[in-house]
């Protein structure tokens, strides 16, 4: 039987993203050798020592993975060859920050986004770099209370993100909003 976590990474592999198996969460916590004491990073992180590297869109490399593990979360790295950055926004905070951005800056784009399994709610907007812009200045960046981005993060180049169907630790699945976007 094919998972529904495999199909879903060949078909993010086959749209250009880069893919690698992320840890998952369970009853005693994260499927990692830290389990409960993960944390916040519980079902979050990769399986894989050299995730950067290794992260693929090659068909027989996923489907050996998920061999391995077939409730893995799916993780998409960003950056690469498909120029890909992502915002991450999560909950209220996050929300009313991204707001004010866009009054203060322009709305962002229509663009491919998932919803985070989040209980107070959170999204992932992923965008393509156009090759006239240098991606390596767009730095990963992880939106602290008190700073200029509160509950906004950026995923750029090395950076990882979860995708739908995975499952966040609250038991809900990240979800497409427009997967035709």
């Amino acid at each position: 039987k094919v998972s529904s976590m495999l199909v879903e990474a060949l078909t993010l592999a086959g749209r250009g993203f880069r893919v690698v198996p992320i840890h998952t969460p369970g009853p005693n916590g994260c499927s990692c050798e830290r389990g409960a004491a993960c944390g916040g990073s519980t079902g979050k992180h990769p399986r894989l020592n050299s995730w950067q590297k290794d992260a693929t869109t090659d068909e027989q490399k996923i489907r050996a993975w998920w061999r391995s593990w077939p409730d893995a979360n799916i993780g998409l790295v960003m950056g690469g060859e498909p120029r890909l950055v992502a915002v991450d926004v999560d909950g209220p905070e996050g929300r009313a920050t991204l707001a004010r951005l866009e009054q203060q800056h322009g709305s962002l784009p229509e663009t491919l986004t998932s919803r985070s399994g989040r209980v107070d709610g959170g999204e992932h907007r992923f965008f393509r770099v156009p090759a006239g812009l240098d991606l390596r200045k767009i730095k990963n960046r992880a939106g602290k209370a008190g700073g200029p981005m509160p509950k906004v993060d950026i995923r750029a180049e090395a950076g990882q993100v979860v995708a739908p169907p995975s499952l966040h630790a609250s038991g809900n699945r990240y979800a497409w909003v427009d997967r035709d976007m």
